[in-house]
């Protein structure tokens, strides 16, 4: 599934989700941003390991699409801040999530 985005939406969405993740490397929850297509709704989320946080862009995805994925928070935001395209696409496969904006990345 293959869906675009407004790279200032994406780009402020996980700069405020990133402000959540925590830096335990012993526990990986604390290093990835989910991202999650639910309802239309694209909703990124993070973790400190105590305190939760989630970020919901509405009305962005087909109604009918639903997925669940994660990612490096840092390199998500290493790259989307680097984006200066007017659109990022996402795609969302079985084993990974492919980033394409100036650059792809897997």
């Amino acid at each position: 599934m293959k869906f675009e985005i407004g790279t200032e939406k994406f780009n402020s969405a996980v700069n405020k989700v990133y402000k959540g993740v925590g830096n335990m490397r012993l526990f990986m929850i604390t290093t990835i941003i989910g991202i999650e297509g639910k309802n239309g709704d694209l909703i990124l989320t993070s973790t400190d390991n105590s305190r939760n946080l989630e970020v919901v862009v509405k009305d962005v995805l087909p109604q009918e699409v639903e997925f669940y994925t994660a990612t490096n928070a840092a390199l998500l935001k290493s790259l989307v801040n680097k984006t200066d395209s007017a659109t990022i696409t996402l795609e969302i496969l079985e084993d990974r999530i492919v980033f394409n904006g100036n650059c792809s990345a897997n």
